[in-house]
């Protein structure tokens, strides 16, 4: 269908032409932003007597500690009594499948 709309013919067997390469690209100088990320570290690690390699491993995070259970959250339990209400007068809630 789409290629009758488009009125082209998509031929797997004779892929498209490589796109083109070595042209020129315009330097306009470093961004603003980047400038001043690192104008505000060299400014840190001036203050705090520290320089900071972002190459350097950082502990890992801590990992099975203990999560409380406070039950489950207002806005949950307030969007489920809002759905039932929905359902109970227009109807079950159809929603499509999505597939990515």
């Amino acid at each position: 269908m789409a290629e009758t709309q488009l009125n082209h013919v998509w031929d797997p067997a004779d892929p498209p032409k490589d796109p083109p390469r070595n042209y020129f690209v315009p330097h306009f100088g470093t961004d603003g932003d980047m400038k001043n990320s690192a104008e505000s570290i060299g400014l840190a690690e001036k203050q705090l007597g520290h320089f900071w390699d972002p190459k350097d491993d950082p502990a890992p995070p801590k990992r099975n500690y203990f999560v409380p259970n406070f039950g489950m959250d207002e806005d949950v339990k307030s969007t489920i009594t809002h759905l039932k209400t929905y359902e109970a007068k227009f109807g079950k809630m159809e929603t499509p499948e999505i597939t990515w």
